[in-house]
């Protein structure tokens, strides 16, 4: 009778002391694509975003670390409390303020720490899904990917929720196995901290749920543990956004968590509308993926539906799901997709390590001048050229408006409110409370209301003035060109501080 050869455990493959050594230097690879844009001012691709996070941080520092008040400076007169998703984030680069000094480099930096859990927690998880191989390719292109590059170092709390993703996902596969209560609330915790971060994580319950009915099967509802996890995960997210709409309640300002402000969830327009899916599949291959990425991926991907029984597949399906329940939010912010990077870095690293024991080039007249491995190298690096060129577009930003936050703390009182006014932010949205522009109160260090341009009115500047306004200043000089009659009654009632081709400045003081 033949000998049968044990299966060999892929986590055995390979000495600890070499995946060791892999997971450092790719770690340190990763950093350094990051770390030359990270000391940047918060003006990079989506700096409404980054700027009110900081913001958030900023007032914890200064007004009291009260996680359960978080404050913008678009407040008006009030005391500026948010309707807003948990601030664990800018709650803890606050800590971090008090330590050393407030700086925005502290926010980018926690990103980039949790970058560093995310790839470590990557790497664990699919080397005990498929292998160390695939372990490998998966976090190189987990540090390549463009949409990754960029948010991992931004401030915002973009890439904290990308390794709350893989935690929960990752150490209830471990308790699924160990089943060590340890193993069991980390998995817990960072499933709470994303539906927190973000309320649609509540559909990584998909991929939790199958992992838990593949080990109980039947059991699964008689199974307390299963149920004392749910009780985790929904109590405290449950109190934590009715609290959230109490604030709402309170100042009516909304960062658009339900609804009153800014919606983002789907609907038959945009699930009817080609132009959705063509703006999901141009992000997913251009800002994820890459176009060398994409042969890769789909490789692993149908690697993954043969299988059918990996948790990437119903990862992967959770966030189709989560897609169409958040449609706009997803069609109109491009940061949205991010959770969605882990899963796609295990399909490519799926695809790229099927491939690399293959002799593609067997029978062909490159065979004797190229290797499959010396390809797969070259296509890696194509992957990485193409990702650090998309980068480069999303660290594009206008100076002056920089600038302009400067003339407005220089030339206004510390204390004084200042109205700031928009484009026609308002109007578009059709919202009852429209977002405001966070930027130019964040760089001025000022607080105050935002008017979009069909808002500009002596009557309201009036108004507002009554209230405590003290300046009217806009980085959008064409309004006064717009609204004539506003222009003319402003300059006969009010001084004109400043004026410049990109800004203008007004004091309400008679």
């Amino acid at each position: 009778m033949p000998h049968k050869t044990q299966k060999t455990d892929p986590l055995e493959k390979w000495p600890s002391q070499r995946i060791g050594m892999i997971l450092f230097g790719m770690i340190l690879f990763g950093l350094l694509l990051r770390l030359p844009s990270t000391n940047m001012p918060l003006l990079d691709r989506n700096s409404c975003r980054q700027t009110d996070t900081a913001a958030i941080a900023r007032n914890f520092y200064k007004h009291g670390l009260n996680i359960f008040h978080p404050q913008v400076d678009w407040r008006g007169a009030s005391e500026g409390y948010v309707e807003s998703e948990f601030p664990i984030y800018p709650f803890l680069v606050a800590i971090l303020y008090r330590v050393l000094g407030p700086n925005d480099l502290l926010g980018r930096m926690v990103s980039l720490i949790f970058f560093i859990f995310s790839a470590v927690l990557l790497f664990r998880l699919t080397q005990k899904l498929w292998d160390d191989q695939t372990a490998v390719w998966a976090a190189l292109f987990f540090m390549i990917s463009p949409m990754n590059i960029h948010y991992s170092r931004t401030f915002m709390p973009t890439s904290m929720l990308v390794c709350c993703s893989i935690a929960s996902i990752y150490y209830f596969s471990e308790w699924m196995d160990k089943e060590k209560w340890s193993l069991f609330f980390a998995s817990a915790l960072a499933t709470t901290l994303a539906v927190l971060i973000k309320p649609p994580s509540l559909c990584l319950g998909l991929p939790l749920f199958y992992l838990a009915l593949r080990k109980y099967k039947r059991s699964i509802f008689s199974e307390w543990r299963i149920g004392l996890f749910a009780l985790l995960v929904l109590i405290p997210s449950f109190a934590w956004y009715y609290h959230a709409r109490q604030l709402f309640l309170e100042t009516h300002l909304t960062f658009g968590i339900w609804e009153g402000g800014y919606s983002k969830f789907g609907n038959p327009t945009y699930w009817l509308n080609p132009t959705f899916y063509k703006v999901m599949v141009f992000r997913i291959v251009n800002d994820i993926l890459t176009l060398p990425g994409l042969v890769p991926a789909a490789i692993g991907f149908f690697l993954m539906l043969r299988k059918r029984n990996d948790v990437s597949f119903w990862w992967g399906l959770a966030f189709a799901v989560e897609i169409f329940i958040v449609a706009e939010g997803h069609q109109t912010h491009d940061y949205y997709q991010m959770p969605l990077v882990p899963v796609l870095s295990i399909y490519v690293g799926q695809g790229m390590s099927s491939l690399w024991g293959k002799d593609l080039l067997k029978g062909s007249f490159l065979s004797h001048r190229f290797t499959t491995k010396s390809l797969l190298a070259a296509l890696f690096i194509l992957m990485a050229i193409a990702g650090l060129s998309k980068t480069r577009e999303y660290l594009r930003y206008d100076p002056k408006r920089l600038e302009f936050g400067q003339r407005i703390e220089q030339l206004t009182d510390a204390d004084s409110l200042v109205i700031f006014g928009g484009w026609r932010k308002g109007s578009q949205l059709q919202v009852k409370y429209p977002p405001s522009d966070p930027i130019d109160f964040y760089f001025s260090h000022r607080k105050g209301w935002e008017i979009s341009v069909d808002q500009w009115s002596i009557s309201l500047i009036d108004s507002l003035r009554e209230q405590g306004a003290r300046y009217f200043a806009s980085y959008y000089p064409k309004g006064l060109e717009i609204k004539e009659a506003f222009a003319q009654g402003m300059k006969q009632k009010y001084p004109l501080l400043e004026a410049t081709d990109r800004w203008f400045i007004y004091s309400l003081d008679r």
